[in-house]
């Protein structure tokens, strides 16, 4: 079997449990016997994360660099990176209020780049062109897709806590609760990885900073994402409304991910 054929088929069983994972969350959130659903949802996550996460490696590896060239390359970080930023936020909070949209989210994720892989055919190795392979390439792979993958599940579940923290204050007390951990947790990766992308900048354009788009657009998402912090623990604006602006950051997170990939860089 060859690695386009492997990589299809872990991304594609990784979706459909991703899929049974979101749908499975919805009864554990509200129905009776939750602890089954809830155990139910758990493990299609983890095992679904796992799929993808191993499609990941194989392109990882049968590239002979990280797959950040290109944004449907980029897919194969993106999905496992959703998933665990789920599985942080519902460890965490015990909320799944988010566990359909932002696993959903990864399975779709998780099902394009199974149609990408499908199309591109055998995997071949590719290097980087000359001038771009240094020792930050991979840092800021692995940081940005974690820190994109983390901060877009806590989009999701700021949408999530929108939805039903007037139905139920103590389900949108813990859907608040998750979406602002999974902020501070993303922030700090996202540090990392712009740190990264400095010093990749450095050595291939010899300046730490250059005002390209993918730069302005990740400091724009950490800029509001640390406003959003600071708003609930500084100004203390009402959970419902600095919420709103954390939902309305999944505008500049989209922004962000286009522009993530490093193909004319």
């Amino acid at each position: 079997m060859g690695s386009c054929d492997l990589r299809v088929i872990l991304l594609s069983a990784g979706a459909g449990l991703l899929t049974m994972g979101g749908a499975l969350a919805v009864p554990a959130a509200i129905v009776k016997w939750r602890p089954l659903w809830r155990r139910a949802s758990r493990w299609s996550a983890v095992v679904g994360g796992l799929a993808c996460a191993s499609a990941c490696a194989i392109q990882w590896w049968g590239l002979e660099r990280p797959p950040v060239m290109s944004l449907s390359e980029s897919l194969f970080l993106l999905a496992p990176a959703m998933v665990l930023g789920y599985l942080f936020i519902e460890g965490l909070s015990k909320s799944r209020e988010g566990g359909a949209p932002i696993l959903l989210a990864a399975a779709g994720t998780a099902l394009l780049g199974a149609v990408t892989a499908a199309s591109q055919g055998p995997l071949l190795a590719d290097p980087p062109p000359p001038g771009l392979d240094n020792l930050w390439l991979p840092v800021y792979a692995a940081a940005t897709f974690l820190a994109l993958g983390i901060l877009g599940a806590a989009g999701l579940q700021a949408a999530a806590f929108l939805m039903v923290e007037r139905v139920s204050p103590a389900r949108g007390e813990r859907a608040g609760r998750g979406a602002l951990g999974a902020v501070c947790l993303g922030l700090p990766v996202l540090i990392w990885s712009m740190l990264a992308a400095a010093g990749w900048a450095q050595e291939v354009r010899g300046t730490l900073w250059g005002w390209s788009s993918r730069e302005v657009w990740t400091l724009v998402l950490f800029l509001v994402l640390s406003a959003y912090v600071c708003l609930r623990h500084v100004a203390h604006w009402p959970e419902r409304r600095s919420t709103w602006l954390l939902a309305a950051s999944v505008v500049l997170w989209a922004a962000a991910l286009v522009h993530a990939p490093l193909a004319g860089a």
